[in-house]
């Protein structure tokens, strides 16, 4: 594979069929890379490619004050290369250097199966293998947890799926959204057409626990062939002494136990929360954040 065969193409010059059959064919294939969330997430994209769509990296693109920049979209923790071939660190080197030099800032996640470089700096997410029966993968379970969980079948919760996407939204943006700074408005505002997006190609599923028709927790799971993203995690003040995220996520668990499948925790840098999910027995993913300004010296703040 020729790595100086690398093409850069706007979105409206990229074969999206090609494009997806790469996506979805690739050994380390996630939907965040997919046409349609990047179209949902992104203001506009571009792709680096290599020969007839056989290596292929999303980008997504912005512009301020005139300059243009990569940068990593929320609700998309993972981007960088995808292929069926194995990709070396020498293949990543070559797609960084193959950016165009109109593009002054770069700040994207590569994915996990794309090697570390050595600018790039290390993230952590969480996987649950459920490719044997769930009275194996509780094993793995820490004692807190399980007694957490006893504790939460003590009580009268219910666990269910629900098709109410503007209850959910409604309740993600409570409970969630409104205790961040980070996730600016025009990007809130791209929830809804995510959530839309994702119906619609039948690869979400809303699962809450609820205290009779109170809510206490609730999550939308992005579910593809291979893995079981938990995507949006919403978590009402009740929920922790009703231990209902735990139950939640025990019970989606159990639901996909003994299958060939990924559970995805999606995180966690925060160190509560990590915790949290490696109590289920998870084990660590590494991906890597590359970040690169080329931008003169008075723009050097700019960042998204």
């Amino acid at each position: 594979m020729k790595k100086n065969n690398i093409l850069f193409l706007d979105r409206q010059e990229i074969d999206v069929v090609k494009y997806d059959i790469c996506i979805g064919d690739a050994t380390n294939s996630l939907p965040y890379a997919s046409s349609f969330y990047l179209d949902a997430l992104c203001e506009d994209w571009s792709a680096l490619i290599i020969g007839d769509y056989e290596m292929v990296m999303p980008l997504p693109i912005r512009k301020k004050y005139g300059i243009t920049y990569v940068y990593p979209p929320f609700f998309m923790q993972q981007l960088g290369i995808f292929s069926e071939k194995q990709i070396e660190a020498e293949i990543v080197h070559a797609f960084i250097k193959h950016i165009p030099q109109k593009i002054r800032f770069i700040q994207t996640n590569f994915n996990y199966a794309n090697p570390i470089i050595e600018d790039g700096v290390q993230k952590t997410n969480l996987i649950l293998r459920l490719d044997q029966p769930y009275e194996a993968i509780i094993k793995s379970y820490s004692k807190t947890l399980q007694r957490n969980l006893n504790k939460a079948l003590q009580m009268t919760l219910t666990f269910e799926e629900t098709d109410k996407k503007a209850a959910f939204i409604s309740f993600y943006k409570k409970h969630t959204l409104s205790k961040t700074s980070v996730i600016k408005k025009k990007d809130i505002g791209k929830l809804s057409s995510l959530v839309d997006a994702l119906f619609e190609k039948k690869i979400a599923k809303i699962f809450v626990v609820k205290s009779g028709s109170i809510w206490l927790s609730a999550t939308l799971f992005l579910i593809t062939n291979k893995r079981i993203i938990n995507l949006l995690v919403a978590n009402s003040d009740a929920s922790k002494e009703t231990n209902s995220s735990a139950r939640l996520l025990d019970n989606v668990i159990s639901l996909y136990a003994d299958q060939k499948i990924i559970f995805d925790f999606e995180g966690s840098e925060l160190p509560g929360v990590s915790r949290f999910y490696r109590s289920f027995g998870a084990e660590e993913q590494v991906y890597f954040q590359y970040t690169e300004n080329k931008l003169p010296a008075l723009f050097k703040w700019l960042k998204s």
